[in-house]
């Protein structure tokens, strides 16, 4: 129930003209390795700011769970760094084979 909640909550993004929302489902090896073929990075990029946390984005996780997050501003060199390199992951990921629009 609560991923059919999360599902819709995304597809309603794809009525933004600017937003686009893509799944990305990594192949299973031979041998299973539990939670060893997880996508799990939890980051948000935007102008010269970047979030990377440990927590899911739905409203319930926030209140119930701990978790650490921290904000990185491209006011330094650092932050500027970091925040490329995070959209440059983002990227690989996006961009692959592995990640598929998700379908409305």
């Amino acid at each position: 129930v609560r991923y059919l909640k999360m599902r819709k909550s995304l597809q309603s993004l794809h009525m933004y003209n600017t937003i686009r929302v893509k799944l990305i489902s990594i192949p299973d090896r031979e041998i299973p390795i539990p939670h060893a073929r997880l996508f799990h990075t939890k980051l948000c990029i935007g102008a010269g700011k970047a979030w990377l946390g440990t927590n899911n984005f739905t409203p319930d996780y926030f209140h119930k769970v701990a978790g650490i997050g921290c904000t990185i501003s491209g006011t330094t060199p650092g932050g500027v760094s970091m925040i490329e390199t995070l959209t440059n992951v983002f990227d690989r990921y996006y961009n692959s084979s592995y990640a598929s629009f998700l379908e409305i």
